[in-house]
């Protein structure tokens, strides 16, 4: 089975819980959190957009956020999004078993796309999971994320002999040279 593009459709065994998630993700999505920019008057409509990225650690929380606004302009968001954080992660957890259940461990989960957006998705031989979420025209990002978990995380978090090993209680990334590299990274994408 390739899950490239996992429609939220697929019926599942206990597919209550992923539906909700999916649900309420589509909520936040009405709420503003995973709005999709619209191109304005000067905008081409072939730019490329990415929303939010997201790093969870091995042990569920969100310790890193970043949203990308309509025009350019970033957001490190801290606690206000703590609980569109848990829907996401729910999303992915739920979906990843699903696609191991059915697929096999060969299967991986890459990305799912909606109406509004596109989630792609890496996760590390550490358990940490990188996710991006951009605008549903968007190729597979997951080398992407492959290049920001080697070239940004391990140089500049991981190398980092101040950096906690460990983010307890949901602590976040607090890495300026992380924090640019990801701003640089991802506006060189677009």
């Amino acid at each position: 089975m390739n899950s490239a593009d996992l429609p939220l459709s697929i019926p599942l065994a206990n597919g209550t819980r992923a539906r909700r998630c999916a649900a309420e993700l589509e909520t936040a999505e009405k709420d503003g959190l995973l709005r999709r920019p619209r191109p304005s008057g000067g905008q081409r409509a072939d730019i490329m957009a990415v929303y939010s990225f997201f790093i969870f650690d091995r042990h569920t929380e969100c310790i890193y956020t970043k949203h990308w606004k309509e025009g350019g302009a970033s957001t490190t968001v801290g606690t206000t999004s703590k609980d569109d954080a848990k829907l996401i992660f729910g999303t992915i957890f739920s979906l990843r078993n699903m696609v191991r259940k059915l697929g096999g461990d060969d299967d991986a989960f890459i990305s799912f796309r909606t109406a509004q957006y596109k989630l792609h998705y890496y996760e590390t031989p550490t358990n940490l999971r990188f996710v991006m979420l951009t605008d549903t025209s968007v190729m597979s990002m997951r080398n992407v994320l492959h290049q920001i978990y080697i070239n940004l995380w391990v140089e500049y978090v991981v190398k980092n002999p101040l950096a906690p090993v460990e983010h307890p209680g949901g602590e976040g990334v607090k890495n300026e040279l992380f924090e640019l590299g990801i701003d640089q990274f991802v506006r060189g994408l677009l």
